[in-house]
Parts: structure tokens; C-alpha cells; sequence
């Protein structure tokens, strides 16, 4: 296919006086399929993508440079922790196989900690350099203690059930969200844990589907998505760790991805499809915690894949297949 991935990574800058963003394209004409984004601190951050491998930022995301390696691992999700420790999700297309890979050296070199052809492995939560949880299909919860020696699998359920977002507050509190379904009932289901996952406390939900996107801007406060029996798209809020919550707006677009900046200001990327070029995409603005919405950026028909806040920039990173 003589096609050629175009990747932009454009930043918002926030202005106080003015009720647009003022936009600034950096680094035009990267290329590979950008698909993560971490920072550690105020300047180091990382993007790893496809066929772009791991970039490094160390003023902010103002500039960034490509970490010669020797690795050729897809990346499609990174988790850093400090300057040089950080953990990955990959898969090996030639083999078939999902595998986590650490660095110890700040991206440069990645070793395989753990490799499986069961399991496509697709959600990341680093603690620190020794305790990380990972999700996969068909479920799976995996966790390690010893920075990746030894994989345990903790989800306490196997069959028909699908985990999709996890959150960690620390090395023993922790929350799972996803999906169940059998030939009668179908709806949200959340596990929680206060010991590492030896023990979960389980939750269904039928009036909701599949829970998503779960992040918390405070140890209790967070937000989520989900959708209804009518296939609206929820966008929700839980003071209580998902025990409750309510439901904040309803839209019939997606939401590709939100940032909660804090418990008022969010921004999401929505569409009218979800990863199929020429749809309509827009940059939406809640400041009353995701009940009300603006639109303040035109995507075109770019496919915009996440948002990211980071020292007052939004960055959207994005892959668009097209011919030159």
C-alpha cells in the first residue's frame, strides 16, 4: 500500500483572557503512528508509537528527539515513573504475540518482562519500578511485585466477563472496570481491591454498558464513559470510587478520549465515528465537570486518537493514512 503515516502533534495554548485556544503545530511530519504519551516531571516526558518508536522530550513537549534503540517493538502504550525507569505494552506481529517490556535506562534499551499468544494485552498501570497491573483480552488482570520476574493473574473472573480500565491508588487499593454479559443480562461491571487484588469486591450494573476510560483527578473523584441501552454515550462522575455515580451528559457522538485536568475542567476529543477518516472531530471544553460542553477546535478529518494535559498545554497526537 503506497501509503504514507503522517503524524502531527499539535499543542493548546490556554489563554485567560480569550475564550478560543490559540493552537501551535510542533514537530510537523513525525512519522510512525503515535499512540502514547507520558511525562514524569515538569520537562521529561516520552511518545511511543508504532512505527516511531520512543521520542523523548526534556523542555515540556516544546521539542522532542527520536531515542536511537535497536528495538523494533510496536508500542502501544508507555508508563514511566521516573527519568529512567518506565514500562511498555507491545506486540510482536511476526510472532503473534502481547508482550510488557521495562527500560532501565530512560527508553534507550527495553527488555521483555512478560510475553503471552492468549492474551492481547491493551491497559497499563505502573506504581513504581517493581509493582505494575496490566489488562488483556480475553480477561486477564496480571500484576508483579519484583519489577517483572514473576506475572501473577488476580481477576477473579474468566468467562464472560471483559476488563477495559483499571486505576491504582497505591500497592494495595485499587479499582477495575469493564463489562459482563451472559444469554440473559448484559451491563457494567466494577471490582475493587484493598489488598493487591488477593480479594475483589464485585459490582454489576445493568441500567449501564461498558464502563471506559476511568481516571481520577482526587483519591475518590473520578470520571468515566459508558453507554446505554439506547447506545447514547455517557459521561459520568463517582465521588466514592464507583461505588455511585452520577451521570453527567449523554451525547449520540463518542468520546475518543478525555482528559480530566481537574474536578471542573475536562477536555475530550469526540467524533462522529470512531477511527474512520473524514468523520467529523472536534476539541470539546467542560468547566462544570463534564455536564455542559463546548466545542472549541475543528479536527477536519484528521483521526485524533488521545488528549493529554500537561503544564498547561493540551497535547493530541494523531495517525492519518493517506496518499502522497
Amino acid at each position: 500500500m503506497n501509503k504514507l503515516f503522517l503524524i502531527l502533534l499539535l499543542l493548546i495554548y490556554l489563554s485567560q483572557k480569550k475564550s478560543a485556544a490559540q493552537w501551535e503545530i510542533l514537530n510537523n511530519g513525525l512519522h510512525g503512528g503515535l499512540v502514547s504519551i507520558d511525562f514524569v516531571n515538569d520537562n521529561s516526558g516520552w511518545l511511543a508509537g508504532n512505527a516511531a518508536g520512543v521520542l523523548k522530550t526534556n523542555d515540556g513537549g516544546m521539542t522532542w528527539q527520536k531515542i536511537p534503540s535497536e528495538n523494533t517493538f510496536q508500542l502501544s502504550q508507555i508508563d514511566f515513573v521516573s527519568d529512567v525507569f518506565g514500562w511498555a505494552i507491545a506486540w510482536l506481529p511476526d510472532f503473534g504475540k502481547s508482550i510488557l517490556l521495562k527500560t532501565i535506562d530512560g527508553g534507550s534499551s527495553w527488555s521483555i518482562k512478560h510475553e503471552t499468544m492468549e492474551h492481547t494485552l491493551h491497559s497499563l498501570f505502573a506504581l513504581n519500578e517493581d509493582t505494575v497491573y496490566a489488562l488483556g483480552y480475553p480477561a486477564i488482570i496480571l500484576k508483579t511485585s519484583d519489577g517483572g520476574e514473576n506475572w501473577i493473574d488476580i481477576a477473579p473472573y474468566k468467562e464472560n466477563v471483559s476488563y477495559q480500565s483499571l486505576w491504582f491508588f497505591n500497592s494495595q487499593t485499587g479499582v477495575v472496570c469493564g463489562s459482563y454479559s451472559n444469554q440473559s443480562e448484559y451491563g457494567s461491571l466494577i471490582l475493587r481491591t484493598l489488598n493487591g487484588g488477593t480479594e475483589w469486591t464485585e459490582q454489576r450494573d445493568s441500567d449501564i454498558l461498558s464502563m471506559m476510560n476511568l481516571q481520577f483527578t482526587q483519591n475518590s473523584i473520578g470520571y468515566f464513559t459508558a453507554q446505554d441501552d439506547s447506545g447514547q454515550v455517557l459521561f459520568c462522575q463517582t465521588s466514592d470510587t464507583c461505588k455511585t455515580w452520577d451521570i453527567f451528559s449523554k451525547r449520540d457522538n463518542f468520546i475518543n478520549s478525555f482528559w480530566a485536568y481537574s474536578v471542573d475542567t475536562i477536555f475530550a476529543i469526540t467524533s462522529d465515528m470512531i477511527g474512520i477518516s473524514g468523520t467529523n472531530q472536534f476539541v470539546e471544553r467542560s468547566t462544570d465537570s463534564g455536564r455542559n460542553w463546548e466545542q472549541v477546535r475543528s479536527l477536519s478529518n484528521w483521526i485524533y486518537s488521545k488528549i493529554f494535559f500537561h503544564k498547561n498545554r493540551i497535547f493530541k497526537y494523531r495517525q492519518c493514512v493517506t496518499t502522497i
